[in-house]
Parts: structure tokens; sequence; C-alpha cells
């Protein structure tokens, strides 16, 4: 998913570092968005870009995680 003009719901991949966002919903297939949800990535749960770019560095509650572009795309936000 890329930025929506007017919905405030962007991918991962276009926060800045430092800005920090809330999950809106995972846009991919069940078992991915299982997985993510594992490590955190649920809606409503707070990310904070800690260095981006390919892969990204974010914390999500206590944890770190490094996400390639194809899974920060499947992760949409709202600021």
């Amino acid at each position: 998913m890329n930025k929506t003009p007017n919905s405030g719901a962007e991918s991962l991949e276009f926060l800045k570092r430092g800005q920090t966002a809330t999950v809106a919903y995972i846009a991919a297939a069940e078992s991915t968005a299982k997985r993510l949800a594992d490590i955190g990535f649920v809606r409503g749960a707070a990310v904070t870009v800690l260095r981006p770019g390919r892969p990204c560095l974010v914390r999500i509650g206590p944890t770190c995680v490094g996400l390639g572009l194809a899974l920060q795309r499947c992760v949409v936000v709202t600021a």
C-alpha cells in the first residue's frame, strides 16, 4: 500500500527517523499477518522508526525489529 490521499494511512516505508505512528492494519496474506502480529504488529500498537531504509529498524513495544521493504509495505500506520 502506498500513501493514500486524505486517508491519513500510509505504509511504514514512508515514516522518517524518530517518527512514531500507530498500526492501523496489516495488508498481507494471513501467514505474513500472523507472523507480524506475533512480534507485536497489531492494531493500535505504537511503532517508532529508529533507522529508515532497507531494511528499516523499528521499535514496537520493547522489541526492535528489522523489516525489509516488502514487510514495510504490509504494515499500514496512521500518525
